[in-house]
């Protein structure tokens, strides 16, 4: 594992590791968080087509903070929290 200056980083190659449910789409919170990210696809697509050239960085800073202030990121925050 790799070290930065706050210590290991290559938690991208630990994720596997996580209880995560495989997708059901049979499963009412499964089905809710994939409309509620579907809506929030949205916010990029926007971007793409503006054909703005930015920074990783920036599309991120922006994103989260379009999801703190927008339904659609209170409803997947409030879905992953009652998961």
């Amino acid at each position: 594992m790799s070290k930065g200056q706050f210590g290991a980083r290559d938690v991208q190659k630990h994720l596997w590791k996580l209880p995560i449910p495989e997708y059901n789409p049979a499963a009412a919170l499964h089905a809710e968080i994939a409309a509620a990210g579907a809506a929030a696809v949205k916010l990029a697509e926007l971007r793409e087509q503006r054909r703005e050239r930015l920074t990783v960085t920036i599309v991120r800073r922006e994103v989260r903070a379009w999801l703190r202030a927008s339904s659609e990121g209170a409803a997947v925050a409030r879905l992953l929290a009652s998961g």
